[in-house]
């Protein structure tokens, strides 16, 4: 077990047979260049929170309990997941553009909330599928590089998708599917296309919505729910043919940078 907060200056490694406990009363956090856990390896987060300067790599077991890990470097980051869960996950790389990368290794499930306020989330390079079951927070300083995975709003209840980035971040396919989940924008937002499950709700109230990808990029599944109180979608998917889901719209803009053909769904009706 973890005495008290500690503060490292290289890599913690968990070999195998080893495991590290926060400890179930007092919670103790952990500052680290790095952290390797290797192969049988274990490391118990529970409520504590972690800071690295460096990569967080895990081929063993790392059980995330409550915990927020932040990552603070000024050089790339990775992240390898060994395809488990965190629950808060902060990104907070102050590199230079070009050098602040915290890039993702495994399929990158988050139990509660997601920020990224500085630095460049990177789907792109291994091509991870995304789960977030809390709120997405995405800073003026912060951008998303999306990648050929897919990014699933899960859990349950309501959660908020927020994104103050200079350039709203395109995060790619983007799938609402939890247990009578609600996703409610806060600012504008941007997807490649986006699809809402049978008992799931998606509410862009006031916002702006923009699809930037071709074919079918507007889905709501029968029993889902697309609130669109004084809002606008933007289709932007250009050349290849694209459909205009067959959803209620209240304002409706196509705007390729090209010669595009798109194809009503279904019926249109404006709100």
């Amino acid at each position: 077990n973890l005495t008290g907060s500690n503060a490292i200056t290289g890599t913690l490694t968990i070999n195998a047979n080893a495991t590290l406990d926060a400890d179930n009363t007092n919670n103790y956090n952990l500052t680290a260049a790095a952290i390797t856990i290797a192969a049988s390896g274990t490391y118990t987060a529970r409520t504590s929170t972690i800071t690295l300067s460096g990569s967080f790599s895990n081929s063993g077991t790392f059980t995330a309990g409550a915990s927020t890990l932040t990552l603070n470097g000024t050089t790339d980051q990775t992240i390898t997941t060994n395809s488990q869960a965190f629950y808060n996950l902060t990104l907070n790389n102050t590199g230079a553009s070009g050098s602040d990368d915290i890039i993702i290794s495994g399929a990158l499930d988050i139990d509660n909330i997601l920020t990224i306020t500085d630095g460049d989330l990177d789907l792109n390079t291994n091509n991870p599928n995304m789960t977030l079951a809390g709120n997405l927070s995405i800073a003026s300083a912060g951008s998303v590089t999306k990648g050929s995975g897919t990014w699933t709003f899960d859990g349950s209840g309501s959660s908020t998708w927020s994104d103050s980035s200079s350039a709203i971040q395109d995060l790619g396919a983007v799938t609402i599917n939890g247990s009578s989940k609600t996703i409610s924008t806060s600012t504008n937002v941007k997807a490649a296309s986006i699809t809402i499950g049978a008992d799931d709700t998606l509410n862009i109230t006031d916002d702006t919505l923009t699809l930037t990808g071709t074919g079918t990029v507007l889905t709501l599944t029968s029993g889902g729910t697309f609130t669109i109180t004084s809002s606008t979608v933007i289709y932007t998917g250009t050349t290849t043919a694209t459909t205009i889901g067959a959803v209620n719209y209240n304002n409706l803009t196509l705007t390729p940078t090209a010669a595009t053909t798109y194809s009503l769904g279904g019926n249109l009706t404006g709100s």
